[in-house]
């Protein structure tokens, strides 16, 4: 009869699993003792969880969507990006668009007054 060839281990692995092994029980009921008696943990609401309550940048955003019944910044950013960099005239473009947007005059493009137009509603709310 052959035996099988012993696996080759040091003796850190082998003190961590004897004493895993070991201590099983006591393994198991430590997890299910914190699963039973630690604070349970609650879903978050995303960033703005991180943010403490009594901060200046947030009492502005309850302020804003108070005022205006919408927050005036947005939760989401798009960008526009190209690994080698950006045409100089895209680059031109998306200025010229901002300027445009913040001087009033809404985007021609189809789609492109969104932004314009939920600003605009958020500030007639004032007129």
């Amino acid at each position: 009869m052959t035996t099988s060839p012993r696996a080759v281990t040091g003796g850190l692995a082998r003190t961590y699993a004897a004493v895993v092994v070991s201590f099983r029980y006591v393994i198991v009921a430590g997890w299910v003792a914190a699963v039973a008696y630690l604070p349970t943990l609650t879903q978050s609401s995303g960033v703005a969880s991180l943010v403490p309550t009594s901060s200046p940048a947030l009492r502005a955003e309850y302020t804003a969507a108070r005022l205006f019944g919408e927050p005036l910044d947005a939760q989401a950013i798009v960008v526009q990006r190209a690994a080698s960099g950006l045409p100089v005239l895209v680059q031109e473009a998306a200025v010229r668009n901002a300027v445009n947007l913040d001087a009033g005059r809404p985007d021609p493009r189809p789609g492109g007054r969104a932004a314009d137009t939920e600003h605009r509603r958020a500030l007639s709310r004032f007129a």
